[in-house]
C-alpha cells in the first residue's frame, strides 16, 4: 500500500465521519423544527383560549354594568303607583298586580 492509498483511505474515512455528522445535524435540525412547530400550535391554542376568555370577560363586564345601571334606575310607573298609592279600589289593585306579572 502506498502513501497515496493510505492518505486516500484516511480522507475517505474523514468524509464518511463528516457525512455522519451532517446527517446527525440535519436530524437535530428536523427535531428542532418539529419542536418549534408543536410550540407554535400550543401558542395558537392558548391564544384562542385567551380570546374566548376575553370575550367572556367583556360579556361579564357589560352584564355587570347593566345590572349596576338597573339598580339605580327607578321602577316603572305601575310599580310606583302600586307601592305609593293607597286609594285603589279592589279592581284597580287586581289590574295593577296582574299587569305587573304579565
Amino acid at each position: 500500500m502506498t502513501i497515496d492509498g493510505i492518505v486516500e483511505g484516511i480522507s475517505a474515512r474523514i468524509m464518511i465521519n463528516s457525512a455522519k455528522i451532517m446527517i446527525n445535524s440535519a436530524s437535530l435540525g428536523t427535531n428542532s423544527a418539529r419542536i418549534m412547530i408543536n410550540s407554535a400550535r400550543i401558542m395558537i391554542t392558548s391564544a384562542s383560549i385567551m380570546i374566548n376568555s376575553a370575550r367572556f370577560m367583556t360579556i361579564s363586564a357589560s352584564s355587570a354594568f347593566t345590572l349596576r345601571f338597573l339598580e339605580y334606575t327607578p321602577p316603572p310607573a305601575t310599580h310606583r303607583a302600586r307601592v305609593t298609592e293607597e286609594t285603589f279600589t279592589e279592581a284597580d289593585k287586581y289590574f295593577v298586580q296582574t299587569s305587573a306579572v304579565l
